[in-house]
C-alpha cells in the first residue's frame, strides 16, 4: 500500500477500529479520547483491564495482554484497520 493510499484511508475513513498498545499512558489516553471523538473505535491491549477502565470517561474496548511475549488475544484483532504501538516497555 502506498503512503498516499494509507493517508487517504486514515483521514477519510468515517469509522476505523484502531488497535493500540500503550493506550493508557501519557500519549495513549489523549489519542484514545481523540479517536473516540472522531467516531473511531479504539481497541486497547492492556495488562490490567479493570485498572485501565478507570482511566477513561468512556472506556474503549479492552483486551488483557499481561505479557508482551504472549500471543495477542484473537478477539482483539477482529476487523482491525490500523495499529498504533505506544508501548514503552
Amino acid at each position: 500500500m502506498s503512503e498516499e493510499t494509507f493517508f487517504a484511508l486514515w483521514c477519510y475513513n468515517p469509522y476505523m477500529r484502531v488497535l493500540i498498545t500503550g493506550g493508557t499512558g501519557f500519549l495513549g489516553i489523549p489519542l484514545v479520547t481523540h479517536l473516540q471523538k472522531l467516531g473511531h473505535e479504539p481497541v486497547l491491549l492492556v495488562r490490567d483491564p479493570a485498572a485501565a477502565t478507570k482511566k477513561f470517561e468512556r472506556p474503549p474496548e479492552l483486551h488483557a495482554w499481561p505479557k508482551p511475549d504472549d500471543s495477542i488475544p484473537a478477539g482483539a484483532l477482529r476487523a482491525i484497520d490500523a495499529v498504533v504501538n505506544l508501548a514503552g516497555e
